[in-house]
Parts: structure tokens; C-alpha cells; sequence
């Protein structure tokens, strides 16, 4: 029985030149479409930035120790103590330099994480329009406060307008924020003692008073390592 092969220069199908277009149209749509998938959107990069994060701010959760604090921490310490007993880092909010707070107490661990912006210098429009993207930030993330406005801060305030009450601490912009888990406060506001104008933001654990706080677990009050 006799076997035939084509060998070599036999004649071969040429492929279908539409159909190398074609998939070579969906291998390319498909990459674009993976690269598209893998970078960042403009709400994912936003979010990204967002300061507010974890259970109160920064990387702190409540009742961490100053230890736990600084093993999460990544920022650069600039104090250790800033004589109110809380350890402070370098950071910025909004693109503003900020110092990043972490206040504790020997009982009950973390209780408060602060945020300061301090070089708004005597600029009421700057300091003032910070205030309000901060706020609408916040808003946007948990919902309208319960307070937001003018908080009137000495007798003179009405007296010569709005920005000069402002700049010369006769009145303060505050916004509340009342959650399960956290209490909210921020503020801009004149600091007589740095001639400065200041943004400072605040979240506070909501079973503590600075005078001892309630238990969660037990809803005993507790103050000063001594059970009520």
C-alpha cells in the first residue's frame, strides 16, 4: 500500500485576512478594557485621599495604647507628648500641613484622634472656604450634621461683620456630627495665643467624657480606675 505526503512546498490555506482584523480588533478591545479595569477611576482616587478612616481617624481605633497607636502609625512622630498627653504626627488634610493627634487615657486607651491645620495665617477667605470642602466631605460621608453654622463666642460678636468676628475670635464655624460609633467636631476658629486662624477636626469616642466614660459591654461608669 503506497502512502502519500505533501511535504515542504505544498499548497497551504492562506489565512482569511478579515479574520486576522477581527481578532486581532478584539485582543486589542479586550487589553484596553483590562488596562481600563486596573487603573484607578477619579472616585477611587478620591476615596483614596479621604482622611477619614477606620473606626475614628488616622489608624486608631478606641482603647488602643499609645504602643498600639504607634505600631500602626507609619507617619512621622513630631511629639511624643504635646503636654496635654497626646503623641503627635506629620500629615496633611486637603493638601493642608496638619498635625495628626492621638490623645489616651491610662484606663481607657484611645479616645479622641484630632487633626490641625495651622498655617492658615490670618487668611479668613482660605481658612473659612477649608472649612466648608472639609464639611462637605464629612457630609457626604455620614449624612448632615446636627449642628452647623456661626457659634457666637464673646458679646462683640454682629458688631463689625461676620469676617472680622472671624478673624478677631468674636465667633467660630462648627459642625456636629452625632454617630453610634463617633462623635464628630469640627471647627475654625481665631487662636489668640499663635495669632492664627485654625481648622481643627475632631472625633471623640461617644462613651467618653473626659471625666471617665460607660462601658459598653457592662454600662458600668467608670472614673479614675474605680467602678460606679
Amino acid at each position: 500500500m503506497a502512502t502519500c505526503m505533501l511535504v515542504g512546498g505544498g499548497s497551504q490555506a492562506k489565512p482569511n485576512t478579515e479574520t486576522v482584523k477581527k481578532a486581532d480588533s478584539e485582543k486589542t478591545t479586550e487589553v484596553t478594557k483590562k488596562e481600563t479595569e486596573t487603573q484607578p477611576t477619579e472616585q477611587d482616587t478620591q476615596k483614596a485621599q479621604e482622611p477619614i478612616v477606620g473606626n475614628a481617624a488616622g489608624v486608631a481605633n478606641w482603647h488602643d495604647t499609645v504602643e498600639q497607636i504607634k505600631e500602626k502609625e507609619s507617619l512621622t512622630l513630631s511629639l511624643d507628648d504635646d503636654g496635654s498627653g497626646a503623641i503627635v504626627y506629620n500629615t496633611t488634610l486637603n493638601g493642608n500641613d496638619t498635625w495628626l493627634r492621638y490623645y489616651t487615657d491610662s484606663d481607657y486607651g484611645c479616645y479622641e484622634v484630632s487633626y490641625l491645620i495651622y498655617d492658615f495665617g490670618l487668611d479668613t477667605n482660605w481658612c473659612k472656604s477649608e472649612f466648608d470642602s472639609l464639611v462637605s466631605l464629612l457630609t457626604s460621608k455620614y449624612g448632615d450634621p446636627s449642628v452647623n453654622g456661626v457659634k457666637q463666642l464673646t458679646d462683640l460678636a454682629g458688631v463689625s461683620g461676620e469676617d472680622v468676628d472671624f478673624l478677631v475670635g468674636n465667633i467660630q464655624y462648627e459642625a456636629i456630627w452625632n454617630l453610634d460609633d463617633k462623635v464628630i467636631d469640627i471647627m475654625a476658629y481665631y487662636d489668640s495665643s499663635s495669632n492664627n486662624l485654625k481648622i481643627e477636626l475632631d472625633y471623640l469616642a461617644p462613651d467618653y467624657s473626659g471625666q471617665g466614660y460607660v462601658n459598653s459591654d457592662t454600662n458600668d461608669y467608670k472614673e479614675a480606675g474605680h467602678e460606679k
